[in-house]
């Protein structure tokens, strides 16, 4: 992990879990939820404290929530207990995810914490878990971004490399965002890839 000053890897997660529990859910992921005529089976990778892992309970659909931090682990467990279509898994994106078919796989900012050594590894484990038909709906960190400049343990992409990434999907939206901003870490410039993409 980055041993920078400010390193997202060194964030109270815990607070940040907090300070964040009342948010809305994503809108990429509202969009995605809005593909389906019914609920079906979904993978939350990245799950954090469970704002967007309970919105898809909520709709009806049988989730497995996917996260590296005890806290999250914590806080999804906790939603568990109340939920019984909820399978909480703690593991790093690294690893072998075990992942099962599913319908949907919403991973709200959590691809870029993968290493680059591991990303394609982590990538054809979203293209098998996904079936024809099946949704994605992701961010990805472009090359503009500010860490992309600080942490080599974090993955970035080009445009072109996106393009290469969904080139076997059918891409229903893809929003690029390249402005000044802040992070729960500190200022920051954000490039980001937000994709919503079907399996063809």
């Amino acid at each position: 992990m980055p041993e920078l000053p400010g390193s997202p890897y060194r964030a109270d997660w815990d607070g940040y879990f907090e300070a964040r529990s009342e948010r809305p859910p994503r809108p990429l992921l509202v969009e995605a939820i809005g593909l389906f005529d019914r609920p079906g089976r979904a993978v939350d990778l990245g799950a954090g404290g469970g704002v967007d892992t309970r919105v898809l309970l909520d709709r009806g659909w049988s989730v497995t929530a996917i996260d590296n931090s005890p806290d999250a682990v914590r806080r999804l467990n906790a939603l568990a207990a109340a939920d019984g279509r909820l399978d909480v898994r703690r593991a790093d994106l690294a690893d072998d995810l075990g992942l099962e078919p599913v319908d949907l796989i919403h991973a709200g900012f959590s691809l870029p914490f993968c290493r680059p050594d591991r990303f394609d590894a982590l990538w054809h484990q979203l293209e098998a878990a996904l079936p024809s038909g099946g949704v994605l709906a992701a961010q990805l960190f472009g090359d503009q971004d500010t860490w992309a400049g600080e942490y080599d343990d974090m993955t970035f992409h080009t445009r072109a490399e996106v393009d290469d990434l969904f080139r076997d999907w059918d891409v229903l939206n893809l929003e690029v965002a390249n402005h000044d901003g802040s992070s729960y870490v500190g200022p920051k410039h954000w490039h980001v890839f937000h994709v919503l993409a079907r399996r063809r």
